[in-house]
């Protein structure tokens, strides 16, 4: 099974990952770093929108060894304070959080 990690991440699914992050204390921005089993990598992070509560993805790096991102896929967020979290994209494509 394969995702377009991309169109994922700024979907209002993967939304709730921000949400549970915010709610664990972690600050914006969100560092992340996205690995997928073939190789395919993305790197970025999710910043407020100027001065409201909403947090939009930007993506500074990536390298795909195909169109889409072979699952699992595995997530690093890390926040200004140094707290981290580790998201799994499973075969089913639901996110796991593992803190």
């Amino acid at each position: 099974m394969e995702r377009n990690l991309r169109q994922y991440m700024i979907s209002g699914e993967f939304e709730e990952v921000i949400e549970n992050l915010l709610d664990k204390g972690f600050q914006p921005p969100l560092y992340f770093c996205a690995i997928a089993v073939n190789g395919s990598m993305d790197i970025g992070s999710f910043e407020r929108i100027g001065d409201t509560v909403d947090l939009r993805p930007n993506f500074l790096a990536q390298y795909s060894t195909a169109d889409l991102h072979a699952l699992p896929i595995h997530l690093m967020f890390v926040d200004p304070k140094g707290q981290v979290a580790r998201v799994v994209i499973a075969g089913s494509g639901e996110p796991q959080i593992i803190h």
